[in-house]
Order: structure tokens, then C-alpha cells, then sequence
């Protein structure tokens, strides 16, 4: 195997490269910016900032995982293979960017890790058009769709691990479905199943994205507010498929009296609303405010869900249009909890009053665009055969989140990313400041570095490093 270095930045007026050995088994080659007196791949010369480590996989060692992220199918979401199982993405973690129809595929070192879906600001409902952002969505591993059925599934497991995916699935009432592998917008899925699997979710997001505003709007940060939303739907949710287990194998129930878990039933959104306030309190500004609005969102939400269970279908506008007020009411909660906090008794939620969900879904409907999504999918798969060629990306173009568009990734922070492919690994540090350590792989490694004094092993491949510019 051959090295060698490509400098796109001939700003520096002397660079000295040093290979220490010339077999590329791990040869450490290491970059003397002579002029600056700097060592590594950047010229700022961060001392004083944080090392991050990236260790590259092996190719041996890597399963291709595809999967889909489905609140209707979200369009660039973040995903990432959790290794680590801490839902947070570390440097040595694969991620990738959705496509429109919610697919992904990433190449991954661990097989047995879960997924972790973020939509963030640049991530859009392809179902309803709609914008979500500050939602987090995991499934297990071996799951092939991340949904908000996959999410709960995962967060009520670590209460009570003995719960099973058909517990959930009973409760939520999608009986006749596997959560971990049912997405209502692939082709072939049955219609009924369809409609009422993205009823669930819909309605799961409402609740959740709801009680996040509020929290948010009274102080907290929207992935603390988020997170604590979570816990609290999980607890009432565990709480509830506990019961029914128990039951069940006490002898004392049947399939008619199974508990259903019904997020458009006012005494359970009042059961939620009262665990949110104990998970949230502690992180707002004001309880009285959070309380106040929580209050109010139960009624808001329960109207909104109502209304998305009368949808017969999801390929008719005025059924789709149903599901495309879920963000409107998150927009109103956040409002109100921010108004109540600056002039207690003021705030509003004008979805309180189901009239009103009824009159915005009729305005929403004939902007609704119905999306065939088989022909979709189709389309998007023969964009992905007609770009397999080299093998190879470009690592000089990450896109504005931070990942690179196309392929399997795992960024790093804003501006970063690692995007791996079959025969390659590409490395973007970009302009992130900050002392990387990166340890190579045994595939072709393209490495841009970053504005600090880096350190680079190589790996097997042929190797292309990049100075970035300061």
C-alpha cells in the first residue's frame, strides 16, 4: 500500500511531511507547519481546546444497516448507530442524512447497536410538508424503521425489561402490526395498518412535542424539554403496559378489557400532564407558568389528536390535513408558556378550542401536496446505483448541518463529519477548532484538517490528507 498527501491550501509558505515509515501498516505521519511553528493539519494553533479522538473502523468489520425514519417519512434526519447507547453522537459513530423518503444506510462497526434519529432544523415531514425540529427518535437494535412506536418501545424497556415490542404494539393498539419493521408509507403496506400506524405516531408527537413547548417556552432548553416530555409520556405509558401484563397473567383480563393507550383520551393526556410537571419543574424558570400552560395544552391536545383520528386515509388532502396541525400547536404552546412567564394569566392556546383545530385544517387543505411515495422511493434508489462509481466522496462540501450529503457519516460538531462508504472513509473537520487525534482505517481515507494540531495514523489504504486553511 501507497500514502500520500494532496495540499489544496497553499497558504502555508513551508510544509515538512514526516513519514516515519513508509510500509502503511500504522504509519503515523505526522504534518511540521515550519513557518508557524505548528504541528497537524490546521494553522490556528487551538492549544487550549478540546482533543477529540476519532477511531476509524476496520472494513472488516463493517455491516451494511438501512433502515427508515417514519413520523410520516422524515426528510434529512440525523441518524447515527448508538455504540455507545448514550443517544448522544460521538465522534467514532456512523451517521448518515434521510432521504426524502425517510431511508437511510450506513455502515456500521457494531451490528448489534440501536438507531438514533435527530430532525433538527433542516428536517422536514415529507408527509405534511411540515418543518420538526427538537425531536429525537430511537429504535432497538434490528429495528429497520425509528419511529415514535420504536421510541417508546426503547425507553419503556429500560423501566421494565421483561416488556415486549407485541405488549406495546396491544397497547397502542397496532395488535397486528411489528413496530419494528411496519412503515405505513412503504409500498405494498396495507392501507388500514398504514392509516392507523401513522394515526399512533402522529398523535405520540403531538403529545410529545406539546409538552416539550411548554417546558421550553418556560425556560428550558429544547433537548432538556424534550427529554423530560419523553420520561414523562414513557413513565404513564410503562406504568399503563405494566398493568396490562400483570393482569394478563394474573388471568383477570381478556382482549376486551386490554387498557388501550389512547393519546386523544383526556385522562391520560391529564395523567401525562401531571408526570411532565414533575420532570419539568426543576428546569424552568417558572413552575407556575409551566403548570399554567400544561394545564391548558391537555385540552389543545386532545383536539388536535381527536381530529387526527377522523383522517380515512393518506392520500386524500383532507385527510392529510389532519395530520398537519401537530405543528401549529407545538408553535402555540411554546407562545404561551413564554407570554405566561413574562404576564401570568395571559397566556392562550387558541387549539383550546377544537373549532379552531377545525377551521386550520380547512385552510390547510388545498396546499396539502399528495406525495406518491413507491414512485418516490423508486426515484431515489436509482439516484443512489447512478452515483456508485469510484467509491469515493468528496470531503470538501459538507452541507450546512454539519453532515456530508450522501453516503454514511458520523459528524463531530458543527461543520465536521465522517462519511464512510464500502471502500472508503472520508474525514471533514472543516473549520472546527479543537485537537483531533484520528486513528485510520484499512480503507482509502480522505482526512481534511481541522483549525488545531491534529494527529494522524494511517491506516492501510491509500491515504489522501488535507491542510486546511486557518
Amino acid at each position: 500500500m501507497t500514502s500520500y498527501s494532496k495540499i489544496k491550501n497553499q497558504a502555508y509558505h513551508k510544509v515538512q511531511i514526516i513519514y516515519e515509515n513508509r510500509k502503511f501498516s500504522k504509519t503515523n505521519i505526522v504534518f511540521i507547519l515550519s513557518s508557524l511553528g505548528l504541528v497537524g493539519c490546521g494553522g490556528g494553533g487551538t492549544d487550549n481546546t478540546t482533543n477529540t479522538n476519532i477511531n476509524l473502523p476496520s472494513s472488516g468489520n463493517l455491516s451494511l444497516l438501512t433502515g427508515s425514519v417514519v413520523k410520516g417519512p422524515l426528510n434529512n434526519a440525523l441518524v447515527f448507530a448508538d455504540y455507545n447507547g448514550d443517544g448522544k453522537l460521538s465522534p467514532n459513530e456512523p451517521s448518515t442524512r434521510t432521504s426524502a423518503d425517510g431511508s437511510f444506510s450506513l455502515q456500521s462497526a457494531i451490528p448489534s447497536a440501536g438507531f438514533v434519529a435527530i430532525a433538527d432544523e433542516s428536517t422536514t415531514d415529507t408527509f405534511t410538508n411540515s418543518p420538526i425540529t427538537g425531536v429525537t427518535l430511537k429504535a432497538p437494535a434490528g429495528a429497520t424503521v425509528v419511529t415514535p412506536a420504536t421510541t417508546l418501545f426503547v425507553e419503556v424497556k429500560e423501566k421494565n425489561p421483561e416488556i415486549k415490542t407485541t405488549d406495546l404494539a396491544s397497547a397502542l393498539g397496532l395488535e397486528d402490526i411489528n413496530i419494528l419493521e411496519f412503515n405505513p408509507f412503504s409500498s405494498g403496506a396495507d392501507p388500514e395498518k398504514a392509516l392507523t400506524a401513522e394515526k399512533v405516531s402522529s398523535q405520540i408527537i403531538t403529545t410529545l412535542t406539546s409538552i416539550s413547548a411548554a417546558g421550553e417556552g418556560a425556560g428550558a432548553s429544547q433537548e432538556v424539554a424534550y427529554e423530560k416530555a419523553l420520561e414523562a409520556v414513557t413513565s404513564v405509558v410503562s406504568a399503563k403496559i405494566q398493568s396490562n401484563v400483570s393482569d394478563d397473567s394474573s388471568g383477570i383480563s381478556n382482549n376486551n378489557e386490554i387498557k388501550n393507550i389512547d393519546f386523544s383520551d383526556n385522562s391520560l393526556l391529564s395523567e401525562v400532564s401531571i408526570a411532565a410537571k414533575n420532570e419539568l419543574s426543576s428546569v424552568v424558570v417558572s413552575e407556575d407558568a409551566l403548570n399554567k400552560v400544561l394545564d391548558d395544552s391537555v385540552g389543545a391536545i386532545k383536539n388536535v389528536n381527536q381530529k387526527i383520528d377522523t383522517a380515512t386515509n393518506l392520500t386524500d388532502k383532507e385527510s392529510v390535513a389532519a395530520f398537519t396541525v401537530t405543528s401549529e400547536l407545538k408553535e402555540q404552546v411554546k407562545v404561551a408558556a413564554k407570554s405566561e412567564l413574562q404576564n401570568p394569566g395571559s397566556s392562550k392556546i387558541e387549539f383550546s378550542d377544537i373549532e379552531a383545530v377545525e377551521t386550520t385544517i380547512i385552510t390547510n387543505t388545498p396546499s396539502v401536496v399528495i406525495t406518491d411515495f413507491t414512485k418516490l422511493s423508486e426515484d431515489i434508489k436509482s439516484s443512489q446505483d447512478n452515483d456508485v462509481g469510484s467509491g469515493s466522496e468528496s470531503s470538501s462540501s459538507p452541507d450546512s448541518s454539519g453532515s456530508n450529503v450522501g453516503g454514511s457519516g458520523s459528524g463531530t460538531g458543527g461543520g465536521t463529519s465522517v462519511v464512510q462508504t464500502e471502500s472508503s472513509i472520508v474525514v471533514n473537520l472543516g473549520s472546527v477548532e479543537g485537537n483531533f487525534s484520528i486513528d485510520g482505517s484499512d480503507l482509502n481515507d480522505n482526512i481534511v484538517g481541522s483549525l488545531g494540531i491534529d494527529t494522524i495514523i494511517a491506516g492501510a489504504g491509500d491515504d489522501i490528507i488535507t491542510i486546511a486553511a486557518a
